[in-house]
């Protein structure tokens, strides 16, 4: 079920509610189920793109179509967020994506190589 124009102006006066920090969104359908989790540097200007009448490609069109409400956890970094993100879904699954810009000190490759990737997933599962 898509929808209404009064849910989606209901929807963009929470998100520019947020604050401009760090954490992650946990978008919901009518039925209260989790459809997607997204991370943000800046809660406020990320998901309030959703809600703005602007184009958005098929897919993110869909999605926002069926949201009904979501949730958000705040958190000090972009690290942080993914972390909490991973422990509250518990996914099956987890692909981080664009891991070669994160920042750990204990990582001893070079930015951006598949040594890399591999050592950053392994302290995201610790």
């Amino acid at each position: 079920m898509a929808i209404t124009e009064s849910q989606n102006r209901i929807l963009l006066d929470k998100a520019n509610a947020l604050p401009l920090r760090p954490g992650i969104y946990i978008m919901k359908n009518a039925a209260g189920s989790v459809i997607y989790v997204g991370k943000s540097r800046k809660l406020k200007n990320r998901v309030s793109q959703y809600f703005q009448n602007s184009e958005k490609n098929i897919k993110t069109a869909k999605m926002v179509s069926n949201v009904y409400d979501f949730d958000y956890i705040l958190c000090e970094t972009d690290v942080q967020a993914i972390c909490e993100h991973i422990r509250a879904s518990e996914p099956d699954i987890v692909i981080v994506d664009s891991i070669q810009t994160m920042n750990f000190t204990e990582l001893n490759s070079s930015p951006g190589c598949v040594t890399q990737v591999r050592e950053s997933s392994n302290l995201l599962m610790r």
